[in-house]
């Protein structure tokens, strides 16, 4: 591996001359092929190509079990630390649907419709259909009386479970029904 003992950075370093000291130093003993591969790696992560927990190392292992705490702390009713952790994972790795729809289900569990909407969104765009992330964002569309929306939701998992042999076809069936006893029939 060939280094190069010149290293050249932007003149903004000029005006913090301890700093840039520092980074010549760091920079000094780095090869060419690795500051090629790392800037290669951070264009992707720019470009969304690249999660930042694989430009970190983060293994899929460690962020399913923060997501199982994560998910603990919902469940014990510990808004606060669950949100932090969903939202952590989910700029960790921006592609797992997972996160962004559980930490839809942290805002839904403190009221807060419009954002759990907007998470659910997000998890929808990254795996479209997904039954429990529509059956969630229904409830919340209900909660804030966009009956049109939560509608569609709902049909969308009964379309998807036409025979209501799965367990979300049943569950969609059961808000449709609570909805025409509190007479909203008109709306479906």
């Amino acid at each position: 591996m060939q280094t190069n003992d010149t290293v050249k950075l932007p003149a903004f370093f000029d005006e913090y001359p301890e700093i840039k000291l520092k980074m010549v130093e760091s920079l000094q003993g780095v090869s060419e092929e690795q500051k090629r591969k790392t800037y290669e790696d951070f264009q992707k992560f720019v470009n969304g190509d690249m999660t930042w927990a694989e430009l970190r190392g983060i293994s899929k292992r460690l962020q399913k079990e923060l997501a199982r705490f994560a998910y603990l702390q919902l469940k014990l009713k510990n808004y606060k630390k669950a949100e932090l952790m969903f939202k952590g994972l989910a700029m960790v790795d921006h592609t797992n649907w997972y996160f962004r729809g559980a930490l839809g289900s942290v805002y839904q569990s403190q009221k807060l419709y419009h954002f759990a909407i907007q998470e659910y969104g997000i998890a929808l765009e990254l795996k479209p259909d997904e039954p429990s992330v529509l059956l969630n964002r229904a409830e919340s569309y209900l909660f804030l009386k966009r009956f049109d929306e939560a509608k569609a939701d709902l049909q969308a998992i009964l379309a998807q479970d036409k025979d209501s042999q799965g367990i979300w076809g049943p569950k969609a069936e059961l808000v449709i029904r609570r909805m025409k006893q509190l007479g909203m029939e008109a709306t479906l």
